[in-house]
């Protein structure tokens, strides 16, 4: 069936990026190969769109004059029923961006007083699969919708929300988000940082530095997660943590085994003399913090670790750097 544009009405909520340019090309080239999805007509011989608003648009933008052909679902319903057909069809195909489903399903249960309950069993659906876009809701319509403008991930979104930290570090995150350098893998990450047994022990300060931690390594497992909160925890006072200390002094000599398996003997050859020094200074560093080992024996001469260079630490937005300096 071929109808004009202008009796195509849309009483359903648009999509946020229809990013319409590579099927206006195909469109051009081949014409329309699927037709819209409608329901109607009412007494004005309109007929409303349940799919295919990213065709309908693009058709508009290249042949706005012509007729364009209609697939006629069923007669003329209510927007509530033309939203659970939509739904129902993006449940059965490929699935709509994430914020767009989000407030689908959000549309529905306000208009209808379902619970996502009653929703997933009329449409025959496990309940999880209704749930899953359930947390988005927490976040701000407005905010959820210009993440999507920019196509960030909305999985990010949602933890960087309910992230408890610093307003102005969570507004970091925020923006890097906008910027696209956070992704769905950034938002694992953190979930799984979050989820740690032991993440609530961290204070505010020490949560920053475990989630910019967690940042840069994107993709890590539960174990790890954890152990980037110990590395906070332990640093400041490991008594009071000694229900993970056993954990903690595996991570330890797992690292420093891999840390001499790194130094091989040929390093000797092609070590520069700065490179030595600071080499000498960080075993130095690591010789007295573990001074008790040989407390009982005749003491150590650690002369040989002493070096004129001094070695800073200091903060940036994406970590640490390390700075070189004679005293």
């Amino acid at each position: 069936m071929l109808l004009p544009v202008k009796n195509i009405l849309i009483d359903i909520r648009r999509r946020i990026n229809l990013d319409t340019f590579s099927l206006e090309q195909d469109i051009r080239n081949h014409g329309l190969k699927v037709p819209l999805d409608v329901e109607g007509p009412d007494e004005n011989n309109n007929y409303y769109l349940i799919n295919g608003d990213r065709r309908l648009e693009a058709w508009k933008n290249v042949r706005i004059n012509e007729l364009i052909e209609v697939k006629v679902l069923r007669g003329l319903t209510s927007r509530l029923e033309r939203n659970k057909e939509r739904l129902q069809m993006h449940l059965d195909i490929k699935p709509m961006p994430g914020v767009d489903f989000q407030i689908l399903i959000e549309d529905i249960l306000r208009e209808s007083g379902m619970s996502d309950g009653d929703l997933a069993k009329e449409l025959r659906r496990d309940k999880r699969r209704i749930r899953k876009y359930k947390p988005g809701s927490e976040v701000p319509e407005n905010v959820r919708e210009e993440v999507a403008k920019v196509r960030g991930s909305q999985d990010m979104l949602e933890v960087i929300y309910v992230l408890n930290i610093d307003v102005d570090f969570k507004q970091r995150l925020y923006k890097s988000l906008l910027s696209r350098k956070l992704t769905g893998d950034h938002a694992k990450a953190l979930k799984r940082l979050v989820g740690s047994s032991v993440y609530g022990r961290l204070n505010e300060h020490q949560r920053v530095r475990a989630i910019e931690e967690a940042l840069q390594q994107a993709t890590f497992t539960k174990v790890e997660a954890e152990l980037v909160v110990l590395s906070e925890l332990m640093r400041t006072k490991p008594s009071d943590h000694q229900d993970k200390f056993n954990t903690w002094m595996s991570n330890i000599l797992n690292n420093m085994g891999k840390l001499a398996d790194y130094l091989h003997p040929d390093l000797e050859l092609l070590v520069s003399p700065l490179q030595k020094k600071q080499l000498a200074r960080a075993v130095g560093e690591i010789n007295k913090a573990v001074f008790w080992i040989w407390k009982d024996n005749k003491k150590s001469d650690q002369s040989s670790f002493e070096t004129e260079l001094e070695i800073l630490r200091e903060s940036t937005d994406t970590g640490y750097r390390y700075i070189f300096r004679n005293r």
